[in-house]
């Protein structure tokens, strides 16, 4: 009797299978509908054209479309547009003064010395001073 008991007492345990939802199932409002991989691919081959895509990419992170996922990865291909230029600029601006440093302790003054005829100036002008 008491293995009846025992068996009476547990609790029925229920499995539940997991719910699955796909695009169609689910209805998304079209300010949230997720982007594929392929219109991702897509917006960022887009974006890379030079001055159309540079426009399109400013309309789109500025509100120019009501899907939230497509403002928010305009957004981070600009921002990671403005770091890619600030980081050339920085890149740019040091290699300048690398070589205006080193333009500087050769004692070049950026004149070549020659005169283009394969003569050197220097001694032109050496010429001309000295009687």
């Amino acid at each position: 009797m008491e293995e009846s008991e025992k068996n009476e007492e547990r609790p029925e345990v229920v499995v539940q299978e997991p719910q699955t939802f796909s695009a169609q199932t689910v209805n998304i409002p079209n300010e949230y509908k997720p982007i594929s991989m392929w219109g991702y691919f897509g917006y960022e081959l887009l974006f890379s054209i030079p001055c159309i895509g540079f426009i399109l990419l400013c309309v789109f992170s500025f509100g120019g479309t009501q899907n939230v996922n497509l403002k928010n990865f305009a957004r981070s291909y600009f921002c990671f547009l403005i770091i890619g230029l600030v980081f050339i600029a920085i890149i740019f601006a040091i290699l300048a003064a690398a070589g205006m440093f080193a333009a500087g302790a050769s004692g070049s003054s950026g004149f070549s010395g020659f005169d283009g005829f394969g003569k050197a100036a220097v001694e032109d002008s050496a010429r001309a001073v000295m009687p």
